[in-house]
């Protein structure tokens, strides 16, 4: 039996649906949620650039990320 690639864990579906999960986690768990229809949106545009030819306006994307905050956050300073 092979081990797929890339690992389960890596590919972001590992939590699921079971993200809730990390809340009820003792500590809380904190995680980090991401846009991922503006991410999709961003690939779609670079991949529909790069087939018509034209050049990619920048190289890296910051579509921005949310910080849920729980049990596990450390604050600088505390």
């Amino acid at each position: 039996m092979s081990t797929p690639w890339p690992p389960r864990f890596a590919q972001g579906r590992h939590l699921g649906p079971d993200r809730r999960a990390l809340a009820h986690a003792h500590p809380s768990i904190s995680s980090v949620r991401l846009d991922k229809w503006a991410i999709g949106m961003q690939a779609a545009r670079s991949l529909i650039a790069k087939i018509e030819g034209r050049p990619l306006k920048e190289n890296i994307i910051d579509v921005g990320f949310r910080l849920i905050e729980r049990d596990t956050t450390c604050v600088s300073g505390t």
